[in-house]
């Protein structure tokens, strides 16, 4: 499969998004955070694409400090993941 049929196609949960993020900011708070990207991008935290969830990525990225260092690096192991790369 390749990389843009992954982030065209492909859905994925919102707990999974806050996953790669809770190492760093806590479950509680990675939720929090991908609800915020999320409605400041219009998307249904419910239903979101693989291309949705890396722009949500970039939404938390371009917050200042560790959380958004995290974000950087979460969006690259996503899309790993996605991709059986990892």
């Amino acid at each position: 499969m390749t990389l843009h049929t992954v982030i065209a196609e492909r859905q994925i949960e919102v707990h999974t998004v806050a996953g790669y993020l809770a190492g760093a900011a806590g479950a509680e708070r990675a939720v929090e955070l991908v609800h915020t990207a999320c409605a400041a991008r219009g998307y249904d935290p419910q239903s979101l694409s693989v291309a949705q969830a890396m722009d949500v990525f970039e939404e938390i990225a371009s917050q200042p400090g560790l959380v958004g260092i995290a974000a950087r690096f979460a969006r690259s192991r996503m899309i790993l993941d996605q991709t059986g790369r990892r």
